[in-house]
């Protein structure tokens, strides 16, 4: 096997693919999940020493935290870093789809629009267990975590091993779980390398050493930094923890493997199989990249195999809390720059380029017609099986070809984003009304964070604490907060039952396995609940105002209210 190569290009492909998510970032904006702990850190928000939800925000370790407490702690609103970090997150998701397509041979024009050509199939849907995310959505732990990996395998892939491997030691750090994973896999793919990826070992424990190590001064931040909770009794929070994962718990249901996203996964372990025949004794690096690919695969189909067996009830619950088979996902994602670098790789056959242009004229409507939707993943991805399987064809007609194959593409590319871009600049400003709001554009959320107090949230209502820099009691939209600090069980279980009215071991059918309460349901409640009852209610809690949607109409004093929210005080009964 040739030594691995350090291809050029890649700063261009990253720079490219970074500056087009930053864009789309900035256009679909969101407030982020991962500003909340943040405002902890910041000083902004305190809570009660046995809060679920502050138990959560003070034990949950990521450096994202760290790092957006510092312009908090500066005096950058919410509503600016929220943007900030949508641009972000953007230039994160994109750069890594770019690095991953470059690694695998597709030209830097290519390697730096392919994130835009997923971005139009909208992957949501093709996830298992946790959706594809690349921009627009406040989830920043799932998708910084999985974008992170990405990036750190396109950025060894393409040979810069040292500098990828850094990153990759940083991963855990970002989003345990993943990251820890990726690494893991990389590991072992750099093992069945064998003597072709030996030259490159001393380079790659460097990195991974210099990444660990930033990684580790983070988690001694973390533990100096994070108050004492009293341990919890496990004789309680091991049957409420079972319960949840059996009753509440989403992500990490029995996976369903009749839908299109399957063909995503299949369609990717057979082009990066037949590629990896292809390649594996002539281009370490590209070798290395497929191997991580197919034992993602594998060991994210084992595990997920293992939720539907009959042994599925004898794993523990600290495994299936992990979500291990949400590793899947890194092959899914991968399917679009495998294909896309297989269709225009060098030497490859005309259809394979022709393939290329067609997708890029036509991903702009794959939300629009059916067919596209239904058929376009199979059509993609049995094309770039045919061009990965069939020899390099040389010769100066396909040189032409393929100049003019780039030219047509760059076209529909750049008319696309601009039609895109165009469209989504006049709706910017809805946007930013509806996902980033928050106490500075808001009166009812301005009022709420001048008073004091912990806050009921009503279902429905997202980051609360976030937009009012108010403590909540929980926040009804994130439920599997408690698969991260089984401490927080005890008092989340006698909010949802107390607060919220809910039976915790026996909700509705129709409410269970959603990892969020009802909002039908608690609404019917909340409304029927006499000022009596709210007084018993906010004494057991320390409530002093409950947020609602303003379509609500609660049996207490109501503050103020707008078209979107109404505030209401409550009074605590006396002991």
């Amino acid at each position: 096997m040739q030594a691995a190569a350090n291809r050029p290009g890649l700063g261009r492909a990253l720079v490219a693919g970074a500056a087009l998510g930053f864009a789309f970032g900035v256009l679909y904006p969101t407030t982020h999940v991962a500003i909340e702990p943040a405002q902890l850190l910041a000083g902004l928000v305190e809570y009660p020493p046995d809060n679920a939800f502050g138990i959560y925000e003070t034990r949950v370790w990521t450096a994202l935290h760290q790092l957006l407490a510092v312009p908090l702690a500066l005096g950058v609103g919410e509503r600016t870093l929220s943007i900030a970090v949508s641009g972000g997150v953007g230039a994160l998701s994109f750069a890594s789809l770019s690095a991953f397509a470059f690694a695998l041979g597709a030209p830097v024009g290519w390697a730096a629009v392919t994130p835009f050509l997923l971005w139009a199939m909208n992957p949501v849907g093709w996830g298992f267990g946790y959706p594809i995310l690349l921009v627009g959505h406040p989830h920043t732990y799932g998708m910084v975590g999985l974008a992170w990996a990405l990036l750190a395998c396109g950025v060894i892939g393409a040979g810069r091993f040292q500098t990828g491997a850094a990153l990759l030691g940083f991963a855990p750090a970002l989003h345990a779980s993943v990251g820890a994973s990726v690494a893991m896999l990389v590991g072992f793919a750099t093992l069945l390398g064998g003597r072709a990826m030996r030259p490159h070992w001393p380079a790659l424990l460097r990195g991974v050493a210099i990444g660990a190590g930033f990684a580790g001064l983070s988690l001694a931040a973390h533990l100096l930094w994070r108050p004492a909770v009293p341990a919890p009794d496990p004789n309680v929070v091991d049957p409420l923890f079972s319960t949840f994962l059996r009753v509440w718990e989403w992500h990490r249901q029995p996976l369903e493997w009749i839908a299109w996203r399957t063909w995503a996964l299949v369609l990717g372990v057979a082009i990066a199989g037949t590629w990896l025949w292809r390649v594996r004794v002539t281009d370490a690096t590209q070798a290395l990249l497929l191997r991580v690919v197919l034992l993602g695969a594998f060991f994210g189909v084992l595990f997920a195999l293992s939720r539907h067996a009959a042994v599925s009830d004898l794993l523990p619950d600290v495994v299936i809390s992990a979500m291990p088979a949400r590793i899947l996902n890194l092959p899914v994602v991968a399917f679009l720059p495998l294909a896309v670098a297989a269709l225009v790789r060098p030497g490859a056959p005309s259809f394979g380029i022709a393939a290329a242009v067609a997708l890029a004229g036509i991903a702009l409507f794959w939300q629009r017609l059916h067919a596209l939707q239904t058929w376009g993943i199979p059509l993609v991805g049995i094309a770039a099986l045919a061009s990965a399987a069939l020899p390099t064809l040389p010769g100066a007609a396909i040189s032409r070809m393929r100049r003019i194959a780039a030219g047509a593409a760059v076209v529909a590319i750049v008319v696309g984003i601009g039609f895109v871009a165009t469209w989504s600049a006049r709706s910017l400003t809805r946007r930013l009304a509806i996902h980033v709001r928050d106490r500075s554009d808001d009166a009812v959320l301005a009022e709420t964070s001048r008073r004091a107090g912990l806050l009921a949230v009503a279902p429905g209502i997202e980051r609360a604490q976030s937009m009012t820099r108010r403590p909540i009691v929980i926040d009804p939209q994130a439920l599997d907060m408690v698969t991260y600090a089984p401490a927080a069980l005890p008092e989340m279980v006698r909010a949802i039952e107390t607060l919220y009215g809910i039976p915790f071991a026996s909700p509705r059918p129709e409410d269970r396995n959603q990892s969020v309460l009802p909002a039908a349901h608690v609404q019917e409640i909340w409304e029927a609940r006499s000022a009596e009852e709210w007084a018993a209610v906010a004494a057991a809690f320390g409530v002093t105002d409950v947020l609602v949607p303003a379509s609500w109409r609660l049996q207490i004093p109501e503050l103020m209210r707008n078209q979107v929210f109404a505030l209401h005080r409550v009074a605590a009964s006396p002991p």
